[in-house]
């Protein structure tokens, strides 16, 4: 994978607890309502210092993630009201999981949302005959799949520029030594791709950024995720205007590594235009640690439509679904005579 020279993270992970923070950053709704609670409490038995304590702590962790929480103002642009020239086009983003007990729920949820075109993150081994034989899928003409899956891009419109970037990538597994301090044990690998394709739409050509960086379960494998999105902004200068970047990124809104690619990249968060609000996307089997692991960012030339998430798919992901228009590709003038 080639690096971005004007772009880098980087961070001393050595450090445990500066890694618990980087994790905590993610649950910060979590942790307001927690010391809204606390901060009740507290009231109810007449701690008032220790109530004002927590309600610090509530708008400590509010504050950060309130535009999540609050419907957008002003609502994106209708069909209506977007020139013939901007078709609609619809993306869909999955992560179907490797282990889904319910997989045929994830063709449903595809044949009902009708996409134009479709994102699948996880696609295994399991998953090769599933995808297959899919009826659903079978509608989509156009196809952009690695070798052993893992990512997989379908479309009604024409792919090309198709670039498959897959590494192996070796991070750090930490033990302490004799004097408690945190040394390197071993190396291990982890299987890394990105998928970048160009979709054609009435000609007009949009690049399409599939993504699923490492989740940061380590010190080790938060490295790798640092140098994962390095990586992708190397690609800042080989894709079109009209830019639309999707997938499990495994990290949330909050991040800070989250939001200086963004801002590096030149995208706009979509769950931050979407005009209804949070919209988490994981763990599904715990809605009570919603956060937003899966994202759909996009460049200034797309027009977002709108956004949302779902419907349940067996996953322990929900699926992100965006309408958006594109800007023409200008027409070259005709010579003067």
């Amino acid at each position: 994978m080639a690096r971005c020279d004007g772009f880098s993270l980087h961070g001393d992970w050595h450090s445990l607890l500066g890694w618990v923070c980087s994790l905590a950053v993610h649950f910060q709704f979590q942790a307001a309502m927690a010391a809204l609670v606390l901060a009740g409490w507290f009231v109810l038995e007449g701690r008032h210092w220790l109530a004002g304590m927590a309600a610090a702590l509530v708008l400590v962790n509010l504050v950060p993630v309130w535009p999540l929480l609050t419907p957008y103002t002003k609502l994106p642009p209708s069909l209506s009201t977007l020139s013939a020239t901007q078709p609609p086009l619809r993306i869909m983003s999955i992560n179907i999981w490797e282990y889904n007990p319910r997989p045929e729920a994830v063709f449903k949820a595809i044949s009902a949302n009708n996409p134009d075109v479709v994102v699948l993150i996880e696609a295994e081994d399991n998953w090769k005959p599933r995808l297959k034989a899919s009826p659903v899928l079978a509608r989509y003409r156009y196809r952009l799949q690695h070798p052993d899956y893992q990512m997989a891009v379908y479309s009604r419109y024409p792919l090309s520029e198709p670039r498959l970037i897959k590494s192996i990538t070796h991070f750090r597994r930490y033990r302490p030594d004799e004097a408690g301090q945190a040394v390197v044990s071993h190396y291990s690998g982890i299987r890394l791709l990105i998928a970048a394709v160009t979709v054609t739409v009435d000609g007009t050509p949009l690049s399409l950024v599939a993504l699923h960086p490492p989740s940061p379960i380590s010190p080790g494998r938060y490295d790798t995720a640092l140098n994962y999105f390095n990586h992708v902004a190397g690609l800042k200068d080989s894709l079109y205007p009209n830019q639309v970047v999707v997938g499990d990124f495994n990290t949330s809104s909050q991040s800070w590594f989250f939001k200086r690619f963004v801002a590096f990249m030149n995208l706009r968060d979509t769950q931050r235009m979407a005009g209804g609000g949070w919209q988490p996307s994981w763990p599904t089997m715990c809605p009570l640690l919603y956060i937003t692991l899966d994202h759909a960012l996009m460049s200034p030339a797309v027009t977002l439509i709108q956004r949302q998430t779902g419907p349940f798919t067996g996953s322990d992901h929900l699926p992100v679904t965006v309408d958006v228009a594109l800007t023409p590709k200008p027409v070259p003038e005709s010579p003067a005579p």
